[in-house]
């Protein structure tokens, strides 16, 4: 059955969203005879993942932020209906939210790479562009994190302050992302041209 959002006609969803679920369901299939079970088995998968990435953000937080801030933010998790109730939703704003909390977490630790590619598929694989307005901050933090981060290597160094270095390290930053964008990009185009049957 086909909703009206992903028919050819108006192609507004992206099939890249859904192709993890449906390797899921291929691999259920063959255990399970019933498509009850392997609905509830998808969503179990998405909820393990939930859990995962809710983890991954509360030991980043409890870890490299503040412990005490990382023991609100679990009792903010544990009693928040919301979190609860999105955890196991076959949603791209779910899955978007946890791909948010994998990106922050990457960031946080320092993976700037791995935060811009949980932004990138965020944006583009779940047909959600919009969340990209979400890691706007992110990505000019990472801008001021990497000229402040070429200062400290220029003071450390006992080197003559210059602009050059700085935005060499922005224009890698940049040149890695837009790499990584059009990685995810191309992907995303070659599944849903496939899926639509339009090139």
């Amino acid at each position: 059955m086909q909703t009206w959002e992903y028919s050819p006609e108006y192609s507004i969803r992206s099939y890249t969203f859904l192709l993890p679920f449906y390797i899921i369901g291929l691999f259920l299939k063959n255990i399970f005879l019933d498509k009850t079970l392997i609905f509830y088995s998808i969503r179990i998968c998405i909820g393990i993942f939930s859990l995962y990435c809710q983890y991954l953000f509360y030991g980043t937080i409890m870890y490299r932020v503040n412990r005490d801030i990382g023991q609100l933010l679990r009792l903010l998790i544990y009693t928040s209906s919301g979190i609860y109730f999105y955890s196991t939703c076959l949603l791209p704003s779910a899955i978007c939210t946890n791909l948010f909390m994998l990106a922050i977490s990457s960031y946080i630790r320092g993976k700037d790479l791995n935060a811009i590619l949980w932004g990138c598929i965020a944006v583009c694989c779940t047909g959600w562009p919009f969340v990209g307005v979400v890691f706007i901050p992110m990505g000019v933090h990472m801008i001021l994190r990497q000229i402040s981060i070429t200062q400290l290597n220029q003071q450390r160094l006992k080197l003559q302050p210059t602009i050059t270095p700085c935005l060499v390290a922005i224009g890698v930053l940049l040149l890695k992302g837009l790499f990584i964008l059009i990685c995810v990009v191309c992907v995303t185009i070659m599944i849903d041209s496939y899926m639509y049957q339009k090139w």
